[in-house]
């Protein structure tokens, strides 16, 4: 009978420790099928991120730096209108939720480092 109670509450325990919400804080863990991207030394470690046209999208984001950093997407590089502007985060990870966008080319970059910057490729 203990055993029994004691295997419940274990798995009860793991059950709750593997449950991270879309944009939790800073150790989020990677959800499945999540846009991995890391900033480190002011750069991001991708050029590309890659998203499914019509779907939302997480993406895992993991800050190496000491300094803030953020994602947000725009049309273009030159447009100052984010489709999406993610929370700032210092040291850390976090989950973005993002919007789904229809097919295109799109911009990503850090705003308050715009010289850590990519492409969204969105595909239908």
């Amino acid at each position: 009978m203990h055993r029994s109670i004691s295997v419940i509450a274990m798995l009860a325990v793991v059950a709750v420790a593997g449950c991270t919400s879309a944009g939790s804080g800073p150790s989020a863990s990677v959800p499945p099928g999540a846009d991995v991207i890391v900033a480190k030394d002011y750069k991001f470690d991708t050029a590309t991120l890659a998203m499914t046209a019509g779907d939302p999208t997480l993406i895992h984001f993991t800050n190496l730096d000491s300094e803030q950093h953020d994602i947000a997407i725009f049309p273009n590089k030159d447009s100052s209108d984010a489709m999406f502007d993610g929370e700032n985060i210092a040291r850390g990870s976090i989950v973005y939720d993002v919007p789904a966008f229809d097919a295109g080319t799109y911009y990503f970059k850090c705003t308050i480092h715009p010289i850590m910057f990519g492409d969204v490729q969105v595909t239908p």
